[in-house]
């Protein structure tokens, strides 16, 4: 069975980061993908909760009391794609739904909606600015 891997990471302001990967059955072709990730901010960024992948920033948080700081931001970055069979896929790395299904909710993405992060609700009940 062929997989795709999708690696992406969460990079705070002060450039800490954090590296995620899942896989999804089935394979896709690159025009699809690129078509898909034209629709990331800048080709590159993300809300990861809009798109159905695990937030990242959880994995910094511990180093700052479980508390955002005001490094936090909702955007996560993507790294790559490469394709794998089931025999040498890393047991480590989720495995969630089909890779078409992920093609087509990145390419439904109309605005990135950065209210679904934590993050940013976080920053708005706390800040003055806000």
């Amino acid at each position: 069975m062929a997989w795709t891997v999708f690696e992406y990471l969460y990079r705070d302001a002060d450039n800490h980061k954090a590296f995620g990967k899942v896989a999804f059955e089935g394979e896709v072709s690159g025009l699809d993908w690129d078509f898909a990730l034209s629709n990331f901010e800048g080709g590159l960024y993300f809300i990861a909760e809009q798109i159905g992948l695990p937030a990242l920033y959880s994995q910094l948080l511990r180093w700052s009391g479980n508390a955002p700081t005001d490094a936090d931001h909702c955007w996560h970055e993507f790294v790559s794609i490469t394709n794998s069979d089931a025999a040498t896929l890393d047991s480590d790395i989720p495995r969630t739904g089909s890779a078409k299904d992920f093609i087509e909710r990145i390419a439904a993405i109309e605005n990135w909606n950065i209210l679904l992060s934590p993050i940013v609700e976080h920053q708005r009940r706390n800040s003055p600015s806000w």
